[in-house]
């Protein structure tokens, strides 16, 4: 336990230390992901729906996917909104938005099935642990 926690808080002070890494990199192509208020937004939304599922909701959900959909959503709207508006947005070099979205949907299913590889190497180990 120590152990996992040890590796936590490093890896989080490596994360702080880098400026946020390769997460900042992906939030930065998104547009005006400066805006705090558009951030805070969906730190509540995010926040709501885990608990929503946490306490209400007896569906699986993953978090990661949940996330995918705020931040796509959010996305959606504010290309949609910039179009029909002559309000200036920032940080909107990301490329189009099916670019934009496909990317993160593409890098998305690339960790389901890293994921499911992981699993299913495990699974043998662990039948063999119980037996």
């Amino acid at each position: 336990m120590l152990i996992c926690t040890l590796v936590i808080c490093v890896g989080l002070c490596v994360l702080v230390a880098t400026g946020g890494g390769p997460i900042q990199a992906v939030l930065r192509t998104k547009t005006n992901s400066s805006d705090l208020r558009s951030a805070t937004l969906i730190d509540l939304l995010f926040g709501l729906c885990l608990l929503y599922k946490a306490f209400i909701s007896s569906f699986p959900l993953s978090t990661t996917w949940v996330f995918l959909g705020l931040i796509g959503g959010r996305e959606l709207a504010l290309r949609i909104k910039q179009q029909t508006s002559d309000l200036p947005f920032t940080n909107s070099e990301g490329g189009s938005l099916a670019k934009v979205i496909g990317t993160d949907l593409w890098k998305a299913a690339v960790g389901v099935v890293v994921s499911v590889v992981i699993a299913l190497s495990i699974q043998p180990l662990a039948q063999l642990t119980a037996g």
